[in-house]
């Protein structure tokens, strides 16, 4: 009696468990979909010449004239239905990979097709980013389902990541950063795909992301050498020498094209160094090559953490360009450049969102650290291929912000792709802690995640509202 009692205890159990996990992916469905709608409800209401990075001008289609920057280049491929037969540097932007501006002047031509006046075919085309982002977030997804995230874990996660403000600001961009962050999150997806069952779907999968990828922003090849590493270890440890051979062979006719073309052939035709990258002029105000390293790169006073606005001009009422590494980069994170328009009690949320921003990052970092480190359930690959494709990202962020030292390059536009691997740390986090220790020993554990739970929520909370309100509402 007391067996079958203690069986149905069990079973119950379990199904409450199964109930439990079944609410909280349910909730998860929720909050993609609400922060989809809410970034898609920022794009209809915001002009698609608001973002600053280097979105440039255009001329209209019927004129003659070259417009520039992001805008100029893809309304140069809509008009002439060819990529530019010029020097790329000779205009700004133009240099970048064009498979975004390609697939942004086809949008723009079919609206134009359809007999839609050019104005509102260009306000219809940023509805492009939007949904890339909102591909990244799914893909985003399914790698923390990939990796055996669920729960609470999963819940935080996908909370951050469905309201960051970064990701909102992505939405309305018109460049090839919310495309190249797309490509990313989903060429990962398929090589942990591809680690788990090498099939040759999974690595064509791989080989068109990241040559697409490449195609776009040539930064997206910082996910090669960690996806290598997977590909190593499978390939040593199966000993299947010929199939592998051969699916890497298909890999590399599929990637390498599509990733070097425009860097051969700007190479080939002009001359242009295949890692060139467009600089300012050395006079320009945004010069912070006058400031120490520490002043740079080392921890600024607390303070400017507490700063809502940038700076890039020394004249301006801060007496200083923007300089510092770490407070520029969480500035950029909630506020991009100056995006909001804040005023009265909005400016004290927004400083408040800034606080909540420090003591977040600090605890995913933590939290990260530890679960890859400790999660032994999960494959030692799959967590070096997480803590290099962070690592690399961050030391390119670096290395990128040393060589060129303007405060537009310290932007957290370029380390996006790190935010799902944080997440995915904790989520190792809580595998290590409920994997080893007792239930009496998980409560501050449970208390650790609770409150991050807590402060994730507060923090998206904040942002959204400080997005609907602080967004610019202008006409194009």
């Amino acid at each position: 009696m007391s067996d079958r009692l203690h069986l149905s205890q069990t079973r119950l159990s379990g199904d409450g468990k199964r109930q439990g996990e079944t609410f909280l992916l349910w909730a998860c469905f929720l909050v993609m979909a609400v922060g989809f709608l809410l970034r898609l409800f920022e794009v209809h209401l915001t002009a698609y010449n608001v973002s600053k990075h280097d979105l440039g001008y255009i001329v209209g289609l019927d004129s003659d004239k070259i417009g520039s920057g992001h805008l100029g280049y893809i309304e140069y491929i809509c008009k002439n239905r060819a990529l530019p037969d010029f020097k790329p540097t000779a205009r700004w932007s133009f240099y970048n990979p064009p498979f975004f501006h390609v697939c942004a002047a086809l949008c723009l031509r079919f609206w134009i097709m359809l007999g839609i006046p050019e104005a509102q075919s260009w306000e219809l085309v940023q509805y492009f980013p939007c949904l890339v982002i909102g591909a990244a977030v799914l893909g985003m997804y399914l790698i923390l389902r990939e990796l055996r995230i669920k729960g609470v874990p999963l819940l935080c996660a996908m909370t951050l990541l469905s309201f960051h403000p970064a990701l909102t600001y992505q939405s309305l961009a018109l460049n090839n950063d919310p495309l190249a962050l797309c490509l990313t999150v989903w060429a990962a997806w398929f090589a942990l795909r591809w680690f788990q069952k090498p099939r040759l779907s999974f690595i064509i999968g791989v080989a068109l992301c990241v040559g697409l990828g490449m195609m776009t922003k040539l930064t997206v090849a910082l996910i090669a050498p960690p996806i290598a590493l997977l590909f190593l270890y499978r390939f040593f440890k199966d000993k299947q020498w010929l199939p592998y051979l051969k699916q890497f062979g298909i890999f590399a006719v599929i990637c390498c094209p599509l990733g070097l073309f425009w860097s051969v052939r700007n190479q080939w035709l002009y001359d242009i160094p295949m890692t060139y990258v467009q600089s300012l002029p050395k006079d320009y105000p945004q010069n912070i090559s006058g400031f120490s390293l520490w002043e740079r790169f080392g921890l600024p006073a607390f303070s400017d953490f507490l700063r809502v606005e940038s700076s890039w001009d020394p004249a301006s009422e801060v007496g200083f360009a923007d300089h510092n590494l770490w407070s520029q980069t969480l500035r950029t994170a909630l506020f991009d450049d100056n995006a909001l328009e804040l005023t009265g009690g909005w400016r004290q949320v927004a400083v408040v969102l800034l606080m909540l921003a420090m003591v977040l990052t600090l605890l995913y970092a933590v939290l990260a650290l530890i679960g890859l480190f400790r999660a032994k359930d999960t494959h030692w690959a799959v967590r070096v291929f997480i803590g290099s494709a962070a690592f690399l990202l961050l030391a390119n962020y670096v290395k990128f912000c040393y060589d060129y030292p303007m405060t537009c390059t310290i932007h957290f536009r370029y380390i996006i792709p790190c935010l799902p691997w944080g997440c995915a740390g904790v989520g190792l986090w809580w595998q290590s802690v409920t994997g080893k220790q007792t239930s009496g020993k998980r409560l501050p554990a449970r208390v650790v995640l609770g409150v991050t739970l807590g402060l994730t929520v507060v923090f998206c909370t904040l942002s959204a509202l400080l997005c609907l309100h602080g967004l610019p509402r202008v006409e194009a």
